[in-house]
């Protein structure tokens, strides 16, 4: 019998919303799968430029740093120059969104913010570096960032996110007011309650079982795909 979800992230509610059965054979059977080339390859280019920004001057490396970030290179430079930045942050929130650790005992939600500047007069901007091509919307990320950040840094009066695709030039916004914080939470009490209440995790069949390890056409445990 699978445990139970206790805690959540972006990506585990978004795996949970697509399909109910990988999300529980992936996160609560913890059954192994094999791990992605673009997976792998988004990993490498988050390392070199987390360790360029985190480089003290002199000591960085911008040739692999350049190379990593690609299109939105012109951008990390820009984010170098700012000393008020945090980077590769893992942030744990407790059930009532204040912080905690990354793993403890109250730990709910866990956010990675890829970078975060707070600015003189309070406000803040979250930077997300994205590989690949642009696919759907983004909306529900962002939000998230915008939460974590904002119940971090009290002080902070709005945060604009921004999405930096590495092998495009195409980028995303957004921007989210304190005022606009407490109907942000309540909406996402609400979209991640289902997870947690979720019981049978249903398959749902939809585009990505064709990719799926769990798939009926691969050997999986799936009457689907």
């Amino acid at each position: 019998m699978s445990v139970p979800a206790k805690s959540w992230s972006f990506s585990r509610w978004d795996l949970h919303h697509t399909c109910p059965l990988r999300f529980k054979l992936k996160y609560l059977d913890k059954l192994p799968e094999p791990t992605p080339e673009a997976f792998l390859r988004g990993r490498k280019v988050h390392t070199a430029i987390a360790n360029y920004l985190q480089a003290a001057p002199g000591c960085e490396a911008p040739n692999e740093a350049e190379a990593a970030a690609g299109k939105a290179w012109p951008l990390l430079q820009q984010v170098r120059q700012f000393d008020n930045r945090v980077v590769e942050q893992q942030w744990g929130y407790t059930v009532k969104w204040e912080p905690t650790a990354w793993f403890g005992a109250t730990t709910w939600f866990r956010s990675v913010l890829d970078v975060g500047i707070i600015y003189d007069d309070n406000t803040a901007e979250v930077v997300d570096w994205k590989t690949g091509k642009p696919r759907g919307t983004y909306g529900s990320e962002m939000e998230l960032f915008a939460i974590s950040l904002m119940q971090r840094a009290k002080h902070v009066t709005s945060v604009s996110t921004r999405l930096a695709f590495t092998d495009t030039k195409h980028e995303e916004f957004d921007e989210f007011t304190r005022e606009a914080l407490p109907s942000l939470i309540a909406k996402w009490n609400r979209q991640v309650a289902p997870m947690f209440e979720d019981t049978t995790y249903l398959p749902r069949p939809n585009e990505g079982c064709k990719w799926c390890n769990f798939s009926k056409s691969k050997g999986g445990q799936c009457r689907y795909g």
